[in-house]
């Protein structure tokens, strides 16, 4: 009984379901078409039975390419890490997948070295690169220095391109195994094709799903919400990418 009602009071916990709740008996009874319209949006973007398949979807836009054991370097986008609190050490987000993975591959002899590309993006800058910070933690996890690259400067997808383009120019057609989120492959994949990086492909951090699982995904919960917001963003940072030329898609 206890269990049941830990998962299912959480729900109606979340502040979102009760603002949705009071805006909906609000705009039926006094509302017009266009406010109901818009709380319709707003309920649909925040129900996992829509952001879910929403997310699936950006998720398998690219997929994964078949892994080999010969990697010069598993490339790893950064973008895991809350640098206003990594101070003194990393605080890893849900994305920190990325390193995991990646550190995972390393110790299994899938490549020679890792390669960690990413400063920081934030438009309020923290003074630390996530991949220095990043650096920091595999060499505590007995990765050896030798065998560990940093990019600490880019600041974005296409920036994090054009520095592993620069960090391995000295190598002859370098093969990398490209580790990001799968909801950021695409985007990805597209920013190296554009700057002539070749790499194969490594999704992780998958957070997407096909079918509902019940009557709960129908109801407003604030991580749907977030998660539709991270799909807006992404396909519109997919958009900018192509209209500036700062990625190549294949399609």
């Amino acid at each position: 009984m206890f269990f049941w009602l830990s998962k299912t009071l959480r729900l109606f916990i979340d502040p979102l379901f009760w603002i949705f709740a009071l805006w909906g008996w609000l705009i039926w009874r006094r509302g017009g078409w266009r406010t109901r319209s818009l709380w319709l949006i707003f309920y649909l973007a925040s129900i996992p039975a829509i952001s879910g398949p929403l997310l699936y979807s950006l998720e398998h836009l690219s997929s994964g390419s078949p892994i080999r054991k010969d990697y010069d370097y598993i490339l790893v986008l950064t973008g895991l890490l809350d640098l206003r609190l990594s101070e003194q050490g990393p605080a890893f987000n849900a994305a920190a997948d990325r390193i995991t993975e990646a550190l995972r591959l390393y110790r299994a002899g899938v490549g020679n070295k890792l390669l960690i590309v990413g400063g920081e993006g934030a438009l309020k800058p923290t003074g630390r690169s996530e991949a220095q910070v990043l650096q920091t933690w595999l060499l505590a996890q007995g990765v050896g220095a030798e065998d560990l690259l940093i990019g600490p400067d880019s600041r974005n997808t296409y920036e994090n391109a054009l520095e592993v383009r620069q960090l391995t120019a000295g190598l002859d057609r370098p093969k990398l195994l490209l580790v990001t989120s799968a909801f950021h492959l695409y985007r990805a994949q597209g920013a190296f094709a554009a700057v002539g990086v070749e790499t194969d492909l490594y999704p992780t951090d998958f957070r997407g799903h096909i079918q509902p699982s019940g009557l709960s995904d129908f109801l407003p919960f604030s991580g749907a919400l977030s998660d539709s917001g991270l799909v807006l963003r992404e396909l519109t940072g997919i958009l900018a990418y192509r209209l500036s030329g700062q990625a190549k898609f294949g399609d």
